[in-house]
């Protein structure tokens, strides 16, 4: 198999976890009287940091809006990757091993966090990295 379609499907199973990720804002499935006894804590105590009052809340929330642009960035450099693979395969290959370190960081740090949605997203999209770049590897016609 070619490595551009490869890549296309990547990009789009990293667009599902982008939506996915996005769509589950605020992150907080826990919705006892204790969790929310907890997310009101994390709202209300505020606290000086070089130069600006934040809290937990703000990090909370800004780390998982920052997560949702760069699976955004991913699916599209996933795209544009699909066609420099198609056009000029040697100049995909870094670009596909970055993501797939990338890729491969989230899979690992999944089960240790977070629960199985993520994990049957990401495992996929780093198998269709792999084979993207074995088709690409030097000496392998694709």
């Amino acid at each position: 198999m070619r490595a551009s379609p490869l890549l296309k499907a990547a990009s789009v199973v990293s667009g599902l976890l982008f939506v996915g990720h996005t769509l589950g804002m605020p992150w907080t499935p826990d919705r006892s009287a204790r969790g929310a006894t907890l997310v009101a804590d994390m709202k209300a105590l505020r606290f000086p940091v070089m130069g600006f009052e934040r809290g937990y809340w703000d990090f909370y929330e800004g780390f998982g809006l920052t997560v949702s642009v760069f699976l955004l960035a991913f699916t599209v450099l996933l795209w544009q990757a699909a066609r420099m693979a198609a056009r000029a395969p040697e100049s995909a290959r870094p670009i596909i091993a970055t993501s797939l370190g990338a890729f491969g960081g989230m899979a690992i740090l999944e089960p240790l966090y977070f629960f199985a949605a993520p994990i049957v997203l990401t495992v996929p999209i780093v198998a269709l990295l792999a084979w993207a770049l074995l088709e690409l590897s030097p000496g392998r016609a694709s």
